[in-house]
């Protein structure tokens, strides 16, 4: 039974979820060695992906859809997607997602969703406290 409340605006979800994962990326409260081995994180992206002014590539304005094909791995030789197990390539899956979430500090979250800075990082420790091993 959950015993702690905090506001969230209607429709800010993503906002202050993505400031949960700016905490525990920032924080390394999570499970490394499980991270780099069974996730994604260390594929790295196609050269020509983007995320510009609130549109990922591949955005064709007529069609109101995207073409995906940017948002592909890049593949070596043999057809198997690139990686970077030291998740240091500026292109690996894991740092284009710590530079989207980086925008969700503490204080935009309580800007955006009205949840107080001090009750957003209170939610953050209690998941902080399962997510990482030890």
């Amino acid at each position: 039974m959950a015993d702690f409340y905090t506001p969230i605006r209607s429709g800010t979800d993503i906002t202050f979820l993505s400031g949960v994962i700016l905490y525990l990326l920032n924080n390394e409260k999570f499970n490394r060695e499980y991270t780099e081995a069974y996730t994604n994180a260390s594929l790295i992206v196609r050269e020509d992906y983007s995320f510009d002014d609130g549109l990922f590539s591949g955005y064709d304005a007529e069609k109101r859809q995207y073409d995906k094909t940017s948002w592909n791995y890049e593949l070596d030789e043999n057809g198997f997607a690139k990686r970077d197990t030291t998740l240091q390539h500026p292109r690996c899956v894991w740092n284009l997602l710590k530079q989207h979430v980086s925008r969700y500090t503490p204080d935009v979250v309580e800007n955006i969703c009205g949840t107080p800075k001090a009750d957003f990082l209170k939610v953050c420790e209690y998941i902080a406290e399962t997510s990482a091993p030890g």
